[in-house]
């Protein structure tokens, strides 16, 4: 799947953004794109690490998880254009 400046990589806040090098990082909301095959999926409202300088987001690991996971289901079911918000894994779904 590929996504619209997408980048994971572990950050706290305040992290020097690697894309601008210019800002710094902090806890906010992000809207991801995938477009793959025949699927196009936005999903907004994901928790993020975001530049304050160029709003580069910056998802971490199990973020990044659930977005590939609610993609791919989208692309297996046949969803040809989809947009929807993002829900958090409970713990139980981890």
């Amino acid at each position: 799947m590929t996504g619209s400046r997408a980048v994971t990589q572990p950050t706290r806040p305040g992290s020097s953004c690697v894309l601008c090098k210019h800002g710094t990082t902090a806890p906010g909301t992000a809207t991801m794109t995938f477009d793959e095959r025949d699927t196009v999926m936005v999903i907004r409202n994901v928790p993020a690490e975001v530049c304050g300088n160029c709003r580069q987001p910056y998802f971490d690991q199990m973020t990044t998880k659930r977005l590939l996971s609610l993609a791919e289901e989208a692309s297996r079911a046949g969803v040809k254009v989809e947009i929807r918000d993002y829900v958090e894994c409970t713990p139980a779904q981890r």
